[in-house]
């Protein structure tokens, strides 16, 4: 395999005309002039039946900065990252939205109190958790603390209220 192939292969060095299209705004026109003069080396797919052409990047990038100048191509860049930046929040608000409607319905479903169950970070702060007889072990999936059997009557679990069953 030499080196044009392996950047056909690489993730992210190619695009399809049609990305090309979008991202640069080109057109059809200057992208088939560009192949004819041998400025675009393209690869032919199709995908159920519908061809398109594959394209190097770099050569895209290349045939932008000859035509329309860096700071064309610079702007469509920083244009392209802030969609593709705005469709990533996007999607993580609505997966947040999700999340926070699960929660609710997991506290609104048990009927007890879901209690802080961060472990204590420091030597020190596990010390005294210890020292009032608490238990170290970590949270179940109800986000709660597990009861760790009592060991006899005095030390009793202060941390973890009693939660009725």
């Amino acid at each position: 395999m030499n080196d044009q192939d392996s950047e056909w292969r690489s993730k992210g060095a190619t695009l399809s005309h049609k990305t090309a299209q979008e991202e640069f705004g080109l057109t059809w026109e200057e992208i088939v002039r560009a192949i004819r003069a041998g400025k675009l080396q393209y690869r032919e797919h199709s995908m159920y039946g519908n061809p398109w052409f594959r394209l190097l990047r770099r050569e895209v990038e290349a045939l932008v900065r000859d035509r329309h100048g860096a700071n064309y191509l610079k702007d469509r860049q920083a244009k392209t990252e802030l969609a593709r930046i705005n469709r990533e929040l996007k999607r993580l608000k609505g997966q947040i939205a999700g999340l926070e409607e699960r929660k609710a319905k997991l506290i609104a479903g048990s009927g007890k109190a879901v209690l802080d169950c961060r472990a204590p970070r420091t030597s020190e702060q596990r010390a005294r958790h210890a020292h009032r007889g608490a238990s170290l072990r970590p949270c179940n999936d109800a986000g709660t603390r597990a009861r760790a059997p009592s060991p006899g009557p005095r030390s009793r679990n202060r941390s973890i209220r009693s939660i009725p069953d």
